[in-house]
């Protein structure tokens, strides 16, 4: 009995608090606040064992955010900064 009650607190509670943990939708605001990031990361981190795919990425990130693909920009762009290892 007390399990099922657990259980049921804890479902009722991941679906209130679920749309608090959404994701927030990326924009053109989004992509240059992380190019500006990138681009004053990316001298500090010219050692980073993978640099060049940091590179790859942030351009791809970049190109994405022109073309208006604004998410999967972030999404490269996240990548770009994990390769750099810089927070």
């Amino acid at each position: 009995m007390k399990k099922t009650a657990i259980v049921a607190a804890a479902a009722m509670t991941m679906a209130l608090a679920g749309p608090a943990f959404a994701a927030k939708k990326a924009d053109a605001n989004t992509c240059s606040a992380l190019q500006k990031q990138y681009e004053q990361a990316a001298p500090k981190h010219r050692k980073a064992k993978y640099y060049k795919a940091a590179e790859k990425w942030a351009h791809r990130g970049t190109e994405s955010c022109k073309a208006g693909k604004y998410q999967q920009g972030v999404n490269d762009l996240h990548r770009a900064m994990r390769d750099l290892r810089a927070k």
